[in-house]
Formats: C-alpha cells, structure tokens, sequence
C-alpha cells in the first residue's frame, strides 16, 4: 500500500511541474512563470484524516496512542509515502510547448503534457503513467508549491477492514 502511495505521489508530483510548464493563458500560450527546469525544495503534511477524523484524534482516541506516539506513527506513515532523498535529485522540466519531462538522477522518468487551469489554481499532467492533477497555491518566477490531495483505503489498525485515508502534501519546487 506504502508503495502505492509512493507512486501516486511521485505520479502527481510529475503531473503538477508538467502542468505549470505549460500555464496555458486563455490564448492557450504557455505562461512564462512555469517554463523552465524546477527542483525539490521542500515538502510537508498539510493535513491527514482517518475515517473523517483528523490522523493524530483516530490514533489517540479510537487507537489509543499517546499524542507523542501518534504524532511519531503519523511522521512514519509520511516518510513511507515520500522518499526524500529521491526527491532532492528530482528535476521538472516544462517547456513552452505545453509538454513536460522528469528526470530522477538524471534520468528520465516521465514525460508528456501539462496545463494550467482555473486562473492558474490547477496543474493538470497527462502521461502514459495517467493523469494527475495538483492545486497550485503559489506560482512565482522562481517558487512553485503544489498540493496533493489522495485519498485510499487502508488497514490503519490491522483488524481486517480498511479504513478511509485521506491526506494532503505540500511540495514546494525552485528554478
């Protein structure tokens, strides 16, 4: 499941710099903001819930975990989810024609088109991997911050039923 999640991230992540590369204007030329080549710069939970409650509430009330055991279950589940250190070798390229490419180690990893909607609030990436779209809540010359929204069903507390998992990550990308 871990693995999963790791690739749906990645995917987004992915799917947002190819979408800012493209920034379509309403004349669907690409906005000069986005073209060009992004790194990692950061990334943090914005926000975990379990079953509609708040992660560290489940973990503490219905799991009975102490607040500094949930708080340390809660930062595991996030480093299972991201893998930082292959983060900080990750480059988006996006290019002026609307298409993008991601390259890990320098190697490429993904590729294909992007766009950006709703007054440049939404990056939408299209690959061959799917399409994956990312809230955009800051757009700069140099600093791009994206938020993913996932949500998937889980065994949290291993009693044979999943629960609902929803989380949301901020990842802030630099040219």
């Amino acid at each position: 499941m871990i693995k999963n999640f790791k690739f749906v991230f990645f995917a987004v992540l992915i799917a947002a710099f190819s979408f800012l590369g493209s920034c379509m204007s309403e004349d669907k030329s690409p906005s000069a903001t986005i073209v060009g080549t992004w790194s990692f710069d950061s990334y943090s939970l914005k926000e975990a819930t379990i079953n509609g409650q708040t992660a560290l509430t489940y973990l503490t009330s219905v799991m009975g975990l102490s607040p500094q055991v949930a708080q340390s279950v809660q930062v595991l589940f996030l480093s299972g989810i991201i893998e930082e250190a292959e983060l900080e070798t990750t480059k988006f390229t996006f290019n002026a024609d609307g298409t993008y490419v991601v390259r890990v180690d320098g190697m490429e990893e993904d590729s294909g088109t992007y766009s950006l909607q709703n007054n440049n609030t939404k990056l939408a990436l299209t690959s061959v991997n799917g399409d994956q779209d990312f809230d955009v809540t800051s757009l700069t010359n140099n600093k791009l911050v994206l938020v993913l929204d996932e949500s998937e069903p889980f065994d949290v507390n291993s009693d044979g039923t999943d629960e609902a998992v929803e989380f949301a990550i901020e990842v802030t990308l630099v040219k």
